[in-house]
């Protein structure tokens, strides 16, 4: 195996034994007193970010980390830089619904070459090292190879205030409805792509995009089969505004509609 996955693994696993621990002894609070800014959760994702940096400092001093969504650099050097979304999914974990994931992704030369997406809850590890292929839990994946809308399943995601793209996303819906398509919002966008890389669901759309919080997935997604869009056909993720993703037949019926 390559000898950095294998301490990113480590450093994911150790993360998520930290916020099992978190989730087994926290106390689900009234629901309008705690949001993502709460003390609370910014210390458990402080925590976090700080156990992976850790172990994968032992091994390798002189990486980088990017932590703060504001401050991403692709500049193409040799340095190796580690993005690290340390709790996707943070609605769930203050409802104690058990679905959310911690990724984290090394970048080399602007592009992502090792990603990894770890559910600690069912303890599903996905990964992906560019040119090799994408895992999940040791076993290659791969997409769904269903290239009909009808009856697929399409994980949704939004960000919380959609403004003027209200009238984008109820357009798309009312086109997905009469097709026929089933949908999924689970409130983890990151568990959404890696269940897409594994054939779990078959398509995924998100009105409202953050790279910073997309990163981990890319190669997954790539590794496994999928071809990744914005809304008008694009395929620089630096550039989107919105993301579809699929394998490359039903990506384009997608985008048909969507455009």
């Amino acid at each position: 195996m390559n000898p950095m996955l294998n301490i990113a693994i480590k450093a994911i696993r150790s993360a998520g034994n930290f916020l099992i621990q978190k989730y087994a002894n926290y106390t689900k609070l009234d629901i309008s007193n705690i949001s993502k800014s709460s003390s609370a959760i910014v210390n458990i994702n402080r925590s976090i970010k700080l156990i992976i940096i850790q172990v994968i400092q032992k091994y390798y001093p002189n990486h980088i980390f990017i932590k703060n969504k504001y401050k991403l650099d692709f500049t193409k050097n040799n340095n190796i830089k580690w993005i690290i979304n340390s709790l996707d999914g943070i609605n769930n974990f203050i409802r104690k619904f058990p679905h959310f994931s911690i990724s984290i992704s090394a970048i080399i030369n602007g592009r992502s070459v090792i990603s990894l997406i770890y559910d600690p809850i069912r303890n599903d590890l996905f990964s992906a090292v560019r040119g090799n292929g994408a895992q999940l839990n040791g076993f290659r994946i791969r997409s769904n190879s269903i290239c009909k809308l009808k009856n697929i399943v399409l994980a949704l995601s939004l960000k919380s205030r959609l403004n003027n793209d209200i009238i984008l996303y109820k357009k798309i819906l009312n086109k997905l409805i009469n097709n026929h398509v089933d949908f999924r919002y689970t409130g983890s966008p990151s568990l959404d792509l890696a269940y897409l890389a594994a054939g779990k669901i078959d398509g995924y759309l998100q009105v409202g995009f953050n790279y910073f919080d997309f990163i981990s997935n890319e190669l997954l997604l790539i590794e496994s089969g999928n071809i990744l869009s914005d809304f008008i056909g694009r395929s620089d993720c630096l550039l989107f505004d919105n993301v579809i993703c699929g394998n490359p037949r039903l990506l384009k019926e997608l985008l048909i509609l969507v455009k």
